[in-house]
């Protein structure tokens, strides 16, 4: 034998040794002697013994004590005790303290030999459970199901003399043992066996769910195997608290090969075996979901970044309102985020039932600006004609395909992506992403191109209500400009008696001083003076001209820093005339330096002159026309026009700003109604006081700027 088994003897009878190891060495052990307690524990610290018999009735030392300090240092060796009749109480206390057996003397052979055998089962036994122990600590650790199988073998490899040994699990949907590792001196195949089958005793084991040994498998009809070498083979199932889950098995050339030691070691393992493959199942179990787990929260997470890129897009896209950069941010959005060759909005035009290339992405996208198709015809048009997306992964098989795009482009379009843009139940239109490869998008990239639709819809359409709107607007204000110049021309007509009036009198100095040149003979300096006397009438005219021909001129709208006192000065330079004819007295009371306002100087001189002219209408028989100007404690600039004359009527305060309503005969209705718009524009207001037979004073308020 390779590896014999040792044994000391200790006694310090020579005789007795000698006699012992007569008894023993037909068994071949390998024995040593030791004369005395000292001696033998200087041999157990040197050298490997599996047993020892121990002689208790020492010299210079007792047995006991020795026993003691065996077990102490070194606990896997068996003790076998020796003693006589007269010290059996000795014995006992051995026992107690840990020895295997005792023999008396004197004894037979076979009793000692028996002895000797007993407590080597027993050694062999627990080294193999001890290794058994050990390595299956590091075996339950393992978290993979084959590591556990082969660390299985690996141990019976080292405990058991076998010619197969193999790990066999059960695949409960095919109901079949398989085959996970094995060690084998003949690398035999591993086909699988049903467990419905009567072939194969590692199947029968895992159907009884019990250990099977079967001492010659010649004699066995269920056994499976190829070669014929086998001869015995013990099959212990692995088996958990519920079902059992495989099958160990171990085979030997030799009959009858396996004792009931074998098979409670085998045993032990496959129970090891069973908690170690559960745990690594688990552990695989629980790697997948966490896998599986992470692989769904990466999505969740990668669909959150496109969701919130496409959030964000949305709200880029219906906070502007130019149409051209709506589609253009919707093409940039929809090709980056479904990583597309290609992407498309087409608009329905209703009046020709057609869908419109309106803006593209792509290489060849340009060229299809402005490119009609039947709002009936290809992919798209299903999309706008029954409200729903649609995911075609090969599109020159589909029969929707409408081809002739890709042959007016090159383009040669696989999958394709069409949503409709809905907006208040009505499709207003498509929008498309193309790859040249089949396959290139699925059902998820349907999802972010119909929540990007979704947004692009609602800017388009309010692009679309912007444009109308501010077109609208734009005749308003042409209108209204157009108002304001008629107020203008009929204030000036209002005026135009006291301006002819008013220019006839510097044009009769002027004639005078022209006349008295040509008919007398002056003197050089008489003739300067009456040059100087015509030439300043003449700069009269020239002015007053020109301040009237300001008013009457086109409105402009230029908003610029406005000195509102100046523009007052104005209008009273333009009206003083008209008050002195209508014999109005004129009070002023302008606030120095007052902040400037952001205004238009002509609309608010139109406002003013309008209030003046009024004031003067309200005043048939003469009167006071007061006008101020001065800072709120608000801080707005607020002026004051205010006259003696009849006042208003208290059922006509409610409608002073309506459009049309007047108390004049000849009145159009439109000159407060006007100025009331043009002070909203400019972020002011107007209010007024009236009481009848003592006068109205009206009052505009105007925002100031920032000093």
């Amino acid at each position: 034998m390779a590896n014999p088994d040792r044994l000391l003897i200790v006694d310090d009878n020579a005789e007795m040794c000698e006699l012992l190891a007569e008894c023993l060495r037909p068994q071949r052990y390998a024995l040593a002697c030791a004369s005395s307690g000292l001696e033998a524990l200087e041999l157990l610290g040197n050298e490997r013994f599996d047993v020892v018999i121990l002689d208790l009735r020492l010299p210079r030392s007792d047995g006991i004590e020795i026993l003691r300090h065996i077990r102490e240092r070194r606990p896997e060796i068996e003790i076998i005790v020796l003693t006589a009749y007269a010290s059996l109480e000795t014995a006992i206390e051995a026992l107690r303290l840990g020895a295997y057996d005792y023999v008396t003397k004197p004894f037979l052979p076979d009793t000692i030999r028996s002895a000797v055998e007993r407590a080597l089962e027993k050694h062999h036994l627990a080294t193999r459970l001890a290794g058994i122990y050990n390595m299956s600590r590091e075996m339950v650790l393992s978290r993979d199901v084959v590591q556990v199988a082969n660390a299985v073998l690996d141990i019976v490899e080292q405990v058991l003399e076998f010619k197969t040994c193999d790990l066999r699990l059960i695949d409960e949907e095919q109901d079949e043992l398989y085959r996970v590792a094995a060690r084998s001196r003949a690398q035999e195949a591993a086909p699988r066996l049903p467990l419905s089958g009567e072939k194969g005793i590692t199947v029968a084991a895992a159907r009884s769910g019990k250990p099977l040994y079967v001492p010659d498998v010649w004699e066995d009809p269920r056994y499976a195997g190829q070669s014929g070498m086998s001869r015995s083979e013990l099959a212990v199932p692995l088996q958990t608290s519920e079902r059992v889950i495989g099958v160990l098995n171990v085979e030997s050339t030799e009959v009858d090969a396996f004792g009931p030691s074998e098979i409670r070691l085998i045993s032990t393992l496959a129970a090891q075996a069973v908690v170690a493959i559960e745990n690594a199942r688990l552990y695989e179990h629980a790697q997948q979901e966490i896998a599986e787990r992470r692989r769904a929260e990466e999505e969740v997470k990668r669909r959150n970044r496109e969701l919130a890129a496409l959030n964000k897009t949305g709200q880029a896209i219906t906070s502007v309102l130019d149409l051209d950069e709506v589609l253009s941010l919707a093409m940039a959005e929809a090709r980056a985020t479904l990583d597309a060759e290609g992407a498309s909005v087409l608009l329905y035009d209703a009046a020709d039932d057609e869908l419109v290339f309106a803006a593209t992405a792509g290489p060849e996208g340009k060229t299809l600006v402005g490119t009609r198709m039947p709002a009936v015809a290809g992919i798209a048009g299903w999309a706008l004609k029954e409200a729903q997306p649609v995911l075609v992964r090969d599109a020159q098989s589909d029969p929707r395909f409408y081809d002739r795009i890709d042959h007016s482009t090159g383009l040669t379009t696989r999958s394709l992506l069409a949503v409709p843009l809905v907006c208040k139940g009505k499709a207003v239109g498509v929008i498309e992403a193309i790859n040249r490869t089949d396959e290139a998008f699925d059902e998820h990239d349907l999802d972010l191109l119909s929540t990007l639709a979704g947004s692009a819809a609602i800017a388009i359409e309010n692009a679309r209500l912007y444009e109308a709107e501010r077109e609208q607007r734009r005749l308003l204000e042409q209108s209204q400009a157009q108002l304001v110049q008629s107020e203008k021309l009929a204030a000036t007509g209002r005026l135009a008696a006291s301006l002819a009036h008013e220019i006839n009198n510097p044009l009769q100095a002027i004639h005078n001083s022209l006349q008295l040149m040509l008919t007398f003979p002056l003197k050089p300096d008489e003739q300067r003076e009456y040059l100087e006397m015509a030439n300043e009438e003449v700069q009269r005219l020239i002015n007053m001209v020109t301040r009237t021909l300001d008013f009457a001129r086109e409105p402009q709208r230029k908003m610029e820093h406005t000195n509102i006192n100046e523009v007052i000065e104005k209008v009273l330079a333009l009206a003083r005339k008209y008050l002195q004819h209508r014999h109005i007295a004129l009070r002023r009371d302008l606030s120095p330096d007052l902040p400037a306002v952001r205004a238009a100087p002509d609309e608010l001189g139109q406002v003013f002159l309008n209030m003046v002219l009024n004031a003067v209408d309200a005043m048939a028989e003469g009167g006071t026309l007061s006008v101020s100007s001065r800072l709120a404690e608000d801080g707005r600039l607020a002026t004051s026009i205010a006259d003696t004359g009849h006042g208003i009527a208290p059922e006509h305060l409610d409608h002073v700003f309506e459009p049309f309503f007047s108390t004049k005969e000849a009145g159009t209705g439109l000159g407060l109604s006007v100025s009331y718009n043009v002070i909203q524009r400019h972020g002011g207001e107007i209010t007024f006081q009236s009481k009848v037979g003592e006068g109205t004073t009206f009052v505009v308020w105007l925002p100031t700027l920032p000093a």
